[in-house]
């Protein structure tokens, strides 16, 4: 009867040849702002994605903004509007022993317990102005509610008549 000998490596033994190296993974990506809640103000948010120091030089970035389809990352900052999510990875881009990273999911949220800081008075005309004819904001701040208005429906005018 044959018994199979357990064979007892070390370290230093285990040099295998390049094609059949055991693949390793990409780290993900870094975004420069975290997920989280932010004032309206801070929107858009102009973020930037790299590659931790971990990763090859040159390693492709490929990013996805509220489930659109996958884009590659070229380096310039992504402006994130309010409720944004934002997924990334580092891409293996088709090399052998590498695997891409896991991806990274950031959420970028409006803090809407945040203040607004509505103050003061304006009058006059606005020219050539964008946007609908009446613009009405409700807001609540510190329990109380309120709102802001700007158009010809300002103030209880109705600008049909």
């Amino acid at each position: 009867m044959l018994r199979s000998t357990p064979v007892v490596t070390t370290d230093t033994d285990l040099t295998l040849a390049p094609s059949y190296a055991t693949p390793h993974q990409l780290a993900p990506p870094v975004f420069s702002i975290p997920g989280g809640n932010y004032r309206l103000t801070d929107f858009p948010l102009q973020l930037t994605l790299t590659n931790p120091p971990e990763n090859p030089v040159g390693t492709p970035i490929r990013y996805s903004i509220d489930s659109k389809p996958w884009q590659l990352y070229k380096g310039t900052p992504l402006s994130i509007a309010g409720g944004s999510q934002v997924v990334a990875h580092a891409d293996n881009n088709h090399l052998n022993q590498v695997y891409s990273s896991y991806t990274t999911t950031e959420l970028y949220q409006i803090d809407d317990t945040a203040p607004l800081n509505f103050a003061g008075q304006s009058s006059g005309q606005f020219v050539d102005a964008q946007g609908g004819e009446d613009m009405v904001a409700n807001y609540i701040q510190n329990g109380l509610d309120g709102t802001f208005e700007w158009g010809d429906g300002a103030n209880g005018v109705d600008s049909g008549s």
